[in-house]
């Protein structure tokens, strides 16, 4: 409990240890962790951890992740996910991760990968931190927002990109253009 309540207490001041530089950290505690969220904030574009709280074993939170557009000349958008995990037995046992108020699952659906062109070598299921058998006491909190911002990353984004430029073709064009292929 008392690793969970130092987890919970790093991520309330999540702009604070980015911002800061390696050699200021102090505890053992905050060497450990300060690489990880500065790993997520440089590769995988969360820009903050906001409104951290425990309440019984709900671990809440919102997390604002930056995407940016494809071509850089876009504006950056920033998506705003309220994440609920349920820690029952934390660090032991593996806890339920719900995404806007959505049970979260890293598996993609096969329709998903077939209709969107997701070739990927590696399960997305198999290769998961939230999977049963690669769950270990020695996993964090931490480790399961990279494994969002992650998936988030590389294909949430994707298959949001395709769908919004099927909807533009069929709504604005009234014709198929091949655009989605592109993306």
């Amino acid at each position: 409990m008392r690793r969970l309540l130092k987890e919970i207490a790093l991520l309330n001041n999540f702009q604070e240890t980015v911002s800061t530089a390696p050699s200021v950290d102090r505890t053992k505690f905050q060497k450990k962790f300060a690489p990880l969220l500065r790993s997520l904030y440089s590769e995988y574009n969360v820009v903050d951890i906001q409104n951290v709280a425990l309440d019984g074993f709900n671990l809440k939170m919102d997390i604002l992740i930056k995407r940016r557009g494809r071509l850089g000349t876009e504006p950056a958008l920033i998506k705003r996910s309220k994440i609920n995990v349920y820690i029952g037995n934390y660090p032991f046992g593996l806890p339920q991760l719900t995404v806007d108020s959505m049970i979260w699952s890293p598996c993609i659906k096969v329709k998903y990968q077939a209709l969107f062109g997701i070739v990927d070598p590696i399960c997305t299921c198999c290769s998961s931190v939230l999977c049963g058998a690669n769950w270990t006491p020695f996993n964090n909190i931490v480790d399961i927002i990279t494994e969002y911002a992650r998936f988030y990353r590389d294909y949430f984004t994707r298959i949001q990109d395709r769908s919004s430029s099927n909807y533009v073709c069929d709504i604005i064009f009234g014709f198929y253009l091949p655009i989605d292929t592109f993306l």
